[in-house]
């Protein structure tokens, strides 16, 4: 079975931020679904809620997890590390794109390599376009989040989500 882009997950694509709105939508897409009756953080701060059998039986390739939370992942001393690389960051003259309909109403920036339509890696625009210092302060920033939180995030993936992880390493 095969489910292309435009069929799923197209209704969650623009997801509303709003409470209501969002709670409105889990109704629409797993009725019976009361967030209130949804178990508590463990202590480790896992919190995973598996996607209801009758959805999974319509659709295996759907997540098994209609919700998942992992808190603590990052340890304090990397957090203040990763907060200082961004502050490093910051204090160059890292060059922030104009504003754009089909981008982040706030400042972003999009850094590193892009390749999900590519055979061949591209380093972005964004990336392109800043000062020597800021490449210098970019390049540690995104060091330490691919040594720091990329396993973590790849772990997790590969653990609870092994259909996505396939896809990705592909």
């Amino acid at each position: 079975m095969t489910i292309s882009m435009e069929e799923y997950p197209a209704q969650l694509s623009h997801a509303p931020t709003n409470a209501l709105k969002v709670t409105k939508k889990l109704q629409q897409l797993y009725p019976g679904l009361v967030p209130r009756d949804l178990p508590s953080v463990t202590t480790e701060g896992r919190f995973l809620v598996k996607t209801p059998s009758e959805i999974m039986a319509t659709n295996p390739l759907h997540p098994p997890y209609i919700i998942a939370r992992f808190d603590q992942l990052v340890k304090p001393h990397i957090e203040r590390d990763l907060i200082l690389a961004w502050d490093n960051l910051n204090a160059t003259d890292v060059r922030f794109p104009p504003p754009d309909p089909n981008r982040s109403k706030t400042p972003a920036l999009h850094l590193g390599v892009w390749e999900l339509y590519s055979s061949q890696p591209h380093i972005t625009g964004d990336t392109r376009k800043q000062s020597s210092a800021a490449i210098v302060a970019m390049d540690k920033l995104l060091c330490l989040i691919g040594k720091s939180i990329g396993p973590k995030l790849s772990n997790i993936l590969k653990s609870h989500y092994p259909i996505l992880f396939h896809r990705q390493s592909l």
